[in-house]
């Protein structure tokens, strides 16, 4: 449910996808090469790579804490003729699928 009222649902599927694939390249890809190069600076010490996870994981809340707040205004835009176009497209792929069981 909230990653699929992130992104509107022209774009959901492309949006998801970007995001996790930039995200893992980025995030996953270069953190090799960052904690090698801070154990390096530091003289063989593994505290720099401790301080750059926390501060990862800290961007990760941050990131994470600004989209329930987009997540509840989007929520707040949500019509009832909305919610009741919604309705009638599920009963109509029920119909044409011949799922009659209401």
């Amino acid at each position: 449910m909230f990653y699929s009222e992130l992104f509107d649902t022209r774009i959901r599927y492309t949006g998801l996808v970007f995001a996790k694939e930039v995200s893992g390249a980025v995030g996953g890809g270069f953190t090799p090469l960052i904690s090698t190069l801070l154990v390096q600076w530091s003289g063989d010490a593994s505290w720099p790579v401790s301080v750059y996870m926390m501060v990862t994981a800290l961007a990760a809340f941050w990131c994470a804490y600004l989209a329930r707040d987009i997540l509840d205004v989007g929520q707040r835009n949500v019509t009832t003729a909305t919610k009741r176009d919604a309705l009638v497209g599920v009963r109509q792929v029920m119909d044409d699928t011949g799922d009659h069981a209401r």
